[in-house]
């Protein structure tokens, strides 16, 4: 309670244009974030934070194949897309190290009510991956639905809870630059 009592204070004090220039600090002792997600109604941004490729997993109703995409060492992925196309889709985030997945078992990105944008912090913990998911300045725990891999083929069962971690005692706040004023017009 502490800990996301202090994540709301710094992340109103803090505030970042860019939601996934640095992780959310986590608890000193506790695992890095390994993968940041920031999502709005009409973009998708993942980051990796970690020494480890991962994959991102996703998947929507009615499509029977998942599409993976490959996020490498310290690398982005990033997309646009119209408002509609975000309904129905899901994610799942795998990481490879070692020829071994670890799974962070998978999530729906849909935007809770009245939400203009959410960031995921997903978080290595025994037997995966524990995934905090921030709406503001709000920081909760997301629990995942199972795996779109094969069963058996990752090192932890998503349906099985990962050890509780403290949630990030830092987060970015999202700023929304408003258009420059000027009492002159462009050339």
């Amino acid at each position: 309670m502490l800990s996301s009592l202090f994540a709301a204070i710094t992340c109103l004090t803090f505030p970042a244009s860019d939601p996934l220039e640095a992780p959310a600090v986590m608890a000193q002792g506790a695992a890095p974030v390994a993968v940041g997600t920031y999502v709005t109604p009409t973009s998708f941004r993942s980051r990796n934070f970690s020494d480890a490729k991962c994959l991102l997993v996703f998947t929507s109703q009615g499509v029977t194949t998942p599409i993976v995409v490959t996020l490498p060492v310290g690398g982005t992925v990033s997309y646009q897309f119209s408002a509609e196309a975000l309904a129905g889709v899901s994610l799942e985030v795998v990481e490879v190290r070692n020829d071994v997945l670890t799974t962070t078992g998978v999530h729906t990105l849909v935007l809770p009510a009245g939400a203009s944008d959410m960031s995921l912090w997903n978080v290595p913990a025994v037997p995966g991956f524990v995934t905090w998911q921030q709406i503001g300045c709000e920081v909760s725990q997301l629990p995942s639905s199972g795996s779109l891999l094969p069963q058996g083929s990752t090192s932890n069962d998503p349906n099985t809870e990962a050890a509780v971690t403290a949630p990030p005692v830092t987060v970015p706040r999202v700023i929304i630059n408003p258009a420059p004023q000027s009492d002159y017009t462009p050339m």
